[in-house]
């Protein structure tokens, strides 16, 4: 399963209500009434810091454009001459697991 596309962006993050990440583009209603948008909001103890959960949701935001650098950096390590290093294996190992993971794999 893929998860849905760009964009991903924050809203509340004036420190009045707690923060959401709304999730892609609107979508119609199947019924014709209007339009929906996922959102996750970021909803942490009241003890928190206000700023921790502003990052939090930034952090949550910016998922998608950290995975398309992850797979970038990936492709660029498979190019490098380097490569048959243990050392360079091992870390090219662990991002693609990364990858992986946040693929649901």
């Amino acid at each position: 399963m893929k998860h849905t596309p760009k964009p991903w962006k924050t809203i509340n993050m004036d420190g009045r209500y707690f923060p959401s990440v709304l999730i892609g583009k609107p979508q119609p209603y199947s019924d014709g009434s209007g339009k929906y948008q996922a959102r996750i909001v970021v909803n942490e103890s009241h003890d928190s810091q206000m700023k921790t959960i502003q990052a939090n949701a930034r952090l949550i935001a910016s998922s998608p454009d950290l995975l398309e650098a992850l797979k970038e950096a990936v492709n660029w390590i498979k190019r490098t001459p380097d490569l048959d290093s243990p050392k360079a294996k091992l870390k090219l190992n662990k991002l693609e697991q990364l990858i992986t993971k946040v693929e649901g794999g």
